[in-house]
């Protein structure tokens, strides 16, 4: 959902450097 992309641009660049793939389990 909208609130969700809104959520990952939220988040910092550090949670994706840990390796987290945070946009696949919300496709």
């Amino acid at each position: 959902t909208v609130e969700q992309l809104k959520a990952l641009n939220n988040l910092p660049s550090s949670a994706l450097q840990t390796g987290q793939r945070i946009v696949v389990p919300l496709a």
